[in-house]
């Protein structure tokens, strides 16, 4: 036996000694290894996934809606609405298929999609029947489209998912094998708004120009005092009026605002 083993089995004596000595701690002790024989503790412990049920309550809680051909609206129960452009959903640029298409439905009137059958029948005999080959390039970009919206809803809004979960639905009130999203369609803000162009009388140009000359600090005194005739409660059960979402966006554009800034401005943070 070396001098450093002799000395590693004085230590173990040691704290084995100190453990008798004390009932919590060897009661304790018991415990962890009565539950690792089990497999309930482990160093890689992992969250159970999330049902379902719950990934389904969590994307039915999502507003979302079109802002322009570029950028689109997300809104919550505890967020207000919020706008993204197409490369914060992992898109190259507005002119991506799958971006066109996500804009489409939302532009939409029935916000429904529907790719047609899967195969035809020239001779009308089932063993001639041929290949749609728009309906496979349909799929895939309304697969990728979802593959995109699911990691930026786990990313912004941290939602999970269970593996095959899927974001849209049959719409039962249709029997032709339409298709619609899960989530909310609601109409852009300028619609669901009265207002005429015009921002205090103003028009937007030139309160997007007055927005950009202010510094940080002053944008976010704007901003709270724009909220000042919506409370918090207001907003999150209307879509949030056009000015303060330009304010936002200069934020964005100037001062690198994130989602979180926004929310801290919306309930009065002037500091940052």
């Amino acid at each position: 036996m070396t001098a450093k083993t002799e000395v590693y089995n004085s230590m173990e004596m040691e704290l084995i000694n100190l453990v008798c000595q004390s009932p919590a701690i060897l009661n304790k002790l018991r415990k962890v290894l009565s539950a690792s024989q089990f497999g309930v503790l482990s160093r890689d412990k992992q969250e159970s996934p999330v049902s379902d049920k719950l990934a389904n309550e969590q994307v039915k809680n999502l507003e979302i809606s079109y802002e322009n051909d570029s950028s689109i609206l997300v809104k919550t129960d505890k967020r207000p609405a919020i706008p993204y452009d197409c490369r914060q959903l992992g898109f190259r640029d507005s002119r991506a298929k799958g971006w066109k298409f996500f804009v489409g439905i939302l532009e939409g009137g029935t916000h429904n999609f529907n790719f047609g059958a899967a195969y035809s029948y020239p001779d009308g005999s089932y063993k001639n029947r041929v290949k749609n080959k728009a309906y496979d390039a349909g799929w895939k970009l309304c697969n990728d489209l979802c593959k995109k919206l699911m990691l930026f809803f786990a990313r912004e809004y941290n939602m999970s998912f269970p593996n095959g979960f899927k974001l849209y639905e049959k719409n039962p009130s249709e029997s032709t094998g339409e298709r619609r999203f899960k989530f909310k369609i609601v109409k852009p803000a300028s619609e669901g708004l009265a207002w005429d162009s015009e921002i205090h009388g103003r028009n937007e140009d030139q309160v997007r120009r007055r927005y950009s000359e202010l510094g940080e600090a002053e944008l976010r005194k704007e901003i709270v005092s724009l909220n000042s005739d919506f409370s918090l409660d207001s907003m999150v059960h209307n879509v949030a009026p056009d000015y303060i979402i330009l304010a936002f966006r200069i934020g964005q554009e100037n001062f690198s605002w994130s989602d979180a800034t926004m929310q801290n401005i919306l309930q009065g943070d002037l500091q940052g």
